[in-house]
């Protein structure tokens, strides 16, 4: 193949991969690592050293560095202010335990030399986002425990590849006066220079944008640019310390609240999304078939005790007396697996060492117990993560409930349809008097703008999933469905349109969300039917009285919105799509007064709300 044909080839993989495990609901690093098997050492169709050569591990190197960027984008201040003692726990003793426990268990179960054992144990510090984010995305954890987990696999990265290179340090130079003296120098260097750079980054690029010395179009390229810069000059002032800089560059540059950087952090996710998938098909298909004959007995038994005696273990001693519940503690000692920066870390100091003169089938053997710690921790963890959150109580559904802008009486009348069902919503609205009449109502209600950063910050968003925009205004309704979109995803932020034609709107149809219900059901004439007398009924279909039947017996004075099925999902009425549902499900609609339902059936399967 050609490298152009080898490029699109990875990249092609990656995205259909990462399709296929949402489709499948799979975690999507599971099956990105069987593609990267199958087109690698099992049909030999891609040889990742070959294709790039000497670029492939500064092309690592910098796609990690995005990646975890991207992840420091959403560490937010005010959630460390929940998780601070736990995280700096696992960050530090929990870090301390992992590294000692894992050189014992290298030492004595693989063999090794103390201090190769000891580089082994550093290098398996880390977890890192490559890994736990997309596991945190497919589980879709409640509570406190997310965020733990994403700061500490965010955090612990730059702090743990810098101890291996330390550990290296110290493992290659013989004189231990000068080890000290130098672990201390390189330590004190990591933290000046990843910190100091990372922070003027954020400083520089927060400048930039807020006093307008780029156009928008540059935002983007020049934030991309800014953090490989601060990336690479961390790096050569001191090894790994460049994972640092990128980190607390993002951690500062979201927690500022002088510029808006919604549209970076987006950036970065597609971006990031791009890169991961790319990564580990590179990572499984540049695995070498001598490196998987020289997997046995020990290095699986190695793998087990990291997973049921060094996690578990680790998580006990760093939560002891913490602020969090045994659930999530069980969950904790369950959720440890390494990534792309640990297989990276560990081939870069394979190649170091044999350069210093060790063996090579020492190097080759780091690089062998890491393959296996990788694949071996993801596919553990990715296939029980899961069923061990829904065991404990910690794993979320699909979120089904609504988030409702506006709070007028039709809108009351339809959160409170679906709370008799079971469906979680929560009404928003400046207008104080229609919150007060909501909140007597007994419906969960916020008096405040969608527009505001905070209002939309402190809202209690658990088990909200979708957006219905429902205000007189189409622009504040567009801008609501934009905002809200990369929350809830362009697929469930919907707005009523004060038209029957779309094209009457001055507001662009890329900018807006989705039409809620018939095209005819304009804001307008849903006031005004209201106003009429018409109300929002909840009817459940059966067998003798269908869908069809409903709307053959009630003609022209019902307008479906949405149905209920029978696991609680929510199907939204859209004017372009199919809206057929079956017996057994509910259907909540807009409906004339004194319907003339003349069938028994139906009249006791419709409620009005």
């Amino acid at each position: 193949m050609s490298i152009a044909t080898s490029l699109v080839l990875v990249i092609l993989l990656g995205v259909v991969a990462q399709w296929a495990a949402a489709s499948l609901r799979a975690p999507s690093i599971l099956l990105l690592l069987l593609s990267g098997f199958i087109v690698g050492p099992v049909t030999g169709l891609l040889d990742p050293d070959a294709l790039l050569g000497e670029l492939l591990f500064p092309m690592v190197s910098l796609s990690v560095a995005i990646i975890l960027f991207e992840g420091a984008l959403s560490l937010r201040i005010d959630e460390i202010k929940q998780v601070g003692n736990s995280v700096r726990m696992l960050l530090s003793v929990g870090l301390v335990c992992t590294w000692i426990l894992s050189a014992l268990f290298a030492y004595y179960l693989l063999g090794f030399e103390a201090g190769f054992a000891a580089l082994i144990g550093a290098v398996l510090t880390v977890t890192g986002p490559t890994v736990i984010l997309p596991l945190l995305r497919h589980i879709r954890l409640k509570g406190q425990i997310r965020s733990v987990l994403k700061w500490e696999g965010i955090v612990i990265d730059p702090i743990g590849a810098v101890l291996a290179i330390l550990v290296f340090e110290v493992l290659v130079d013989a004189t231990p006066a000068d080890t000290i003296s130098d672990t201390i120098w390189s330590v004190t260097k990591a933290l000046a220079s990843g910190g100091g750079l990372g922070a003027l980054g954020a400083i520089g690029l927060t400048q930039a944008l807020r006093r307008n010395w780029v156009p928008e179009y540059l935002h983007n390229p020049l934030s991309l640019t800014t953090l490989l810069t601060v990336f690479v000059m961390s790096n050569e002032m001191q090894h790994e310390s460049g994972l640092i800089a990128v980190t607390v560059m993002g951690f500062m540059l979201t927690n500022q609240t002088r510029v808006p950087v919604r549209h970076i952090i987006e950036f970065k996710e597609t971006l990031g999304t791009l890169l991961l998938a790319v990564l580990f098909v590179i990572l499984a298909a540049r695995v070498d078939v001598k490196v998987l004959f020289q997997i046995n007995l020990p290095m699986i038994f190695f793998l087990l005790a990291l997973v049921f005696i060094v996690r578990p273990l680790s998580v006990l001693v760093s939560t002891f007396n913490q602020d969090i519940t045994w659930r999530e503690r069980v969950f904790l000692c369950f959720m440890a697996p390494r990534g792309i920066v640990a297989a990276a870390v560990a081939s870069i100091l394979a190649l170091d060492l044999t350069e210093r003169g060790f063996p090579s089938e020492q190097a080759d053997l780091l690089v062998a117990v890491v393959f296996v710690v990788v694949v071996g921790t993801v596919g553990v963890y990715g296939l029980t993560a899961r069923p061990l959150a829904r065991m404990l109580g910690l794993a979320g559904s699909e979120p089904e409930g609504v988030l409702i802008v506006g709070a007028h009486d039709w809108a009351q009348d339809l959160a409170n349809a679906l709370h008799t069902r079971g469906i979680d919503s929560v009404l928003l609205d400046t207008n104080t008097a229609n919150i007060t009449s909501a909140k007597l109502r007994g419906l969960p209600a916020v008096n405040g703008s969608v527009m505001e950063e905070e209002t939309v910050a402190h809202l209690d968003l658990d088990g909200i999933g979708r957006l219905f925009a429902l205000t007189t205004n189409d622009e504040i309704n567009s801008l609501a469905a934009l905002k809200l979109s990369r929350d809830f995803g362009r697929n469930r932020v919907y707005q009523i349109s004060p038209y029957q034609d779309p094209k009457q709107s001055t507001v662009a149809r890329e900018l807006r969300g989705r039409a809620l219900f018939d095209r005819a059901l304009t804001y307008s004439r849903f006031a005004e039917l209201f106003a009429l007398g018409w109300r929002i009924r909840t009817t459940k279909l059966t067998k003798e009285f269908p869908f069809s039947r409903l709307l053959d017996q009630q003609k022209n004075l019902i307008y479906p919105l949405l149905y209920l099925t029978e696991d609680g999902t929510v199907v939204v009425k859209v004017a372009t799509e199919k809206f057929e549902p079956r017996p057994g499900q509910y259907v909540i609609s807009l409906s004339a007064p004194e319907l003339p339902i003349a069938d028994s059936v139906a009249s006791k399967n419709s409620d009005s709300v």
